[in-house]
């Protein structure tokens, strides 16, 4: 990738959208963009490289079902939806891994719920209530078999659920943002410094000089904006 889209100051292409962040949600907003309307002119920027981003350095643990389901019936929808929501996310990004031959080091490890005291029994036979409840296939453990799969024997029981997805982050961002529809170009090293309203469009400013877009999508800041908003619901 070229590290400035901007020549003498400003930007001449013919910018239509301008996404601003190649982590997971940038890439992912700009491909389904992308896909959507092939015809459009998307320009992803960031300042770092996607390879070296906070996206590289998360735990790489893609899950297909929800931590934690709740008791009751509207609590059980919730959790189902969103489950939905999980495994078609993994359901596309294995075929967009298998499509571009992502080499990420995919793995279907499946998730350990485990516990270390004894006296949480209530709480692991909750979960399993719930499982059985969304119809989802599970494995009880005892401390021993945990210890010959985990290595170790700090839990007395756990309960496996399959689906989960281990990924080599680093690997799995940088092959995504590489292998972006041709209608998306990116820029690394491009942070964006300021951004404002102008002529019915959107001017943004970078390290390298001045953006002209017809719009913008400031993906770092609304994915604050939704956590926000999902802690006020709380």
């Amino acid at each position: 990738f070229e590290n400035a889209p901007c020549k003498g100051g400003y930007c001449h292409l013919p910018l239509i959208t301008l996404i601003i962040g190649s982590g997971y949600a940038g890439v992912s907003f700009a491909r389904r963009l992308a896909s959507l309307n092939p015809q459009l002119n998307i320009v992803l920027i960031d300042a770092e490289c996607a390879a070296t981003s906070s996206s590289a350095r998360n735990s790489g643990f893609i899950i297909g079902l929800p931590h934690n389901i709740g008791s009751s019936t509207a609590e059980l929808k919730k959790a189902q939806d969103y489950r939905a929501l999980l495994q078609e996310g993994i359901r596309l990004l294995d075929e967009t891994v298998t499509e571009h031959q992502i080499a990420c080091e995919w793995e279907n490890v499946g998730k350990y719920h485990c516990q270390i005291d004894p006296s949480s029994e209530a709480i692991m036979q909750e979960y399993v209530d719930n499982l059985q409840l969304m119809q989802e296939p599970y494995s009880l453990l005892d401390g021993e078999a945990l210890y010959q799969k985990l290595g170790t024997r700090l839990y007395s029981k756990g309960i496996y659920t399959p689906g989960c997805i281990l990924v080599n982050p680093a690997k799995l961002i940088a092959g995504l943002a590489h292998h972006l529809p041709e209608n998306v170009t990116v820029y690394h090293q491009t942070p964006a410094l300021a951004m404002r309203q102008e002529n019915g469009g959107v001017r943004v400013t970078t390290l390298q000089g001045t953006i002209r877009a017809d719009q913008a999508f400031n993906l770092r800041r609304i994915i604050r904006l939704i956590g926000h908003l999902s802690d006020q619901k709380r």
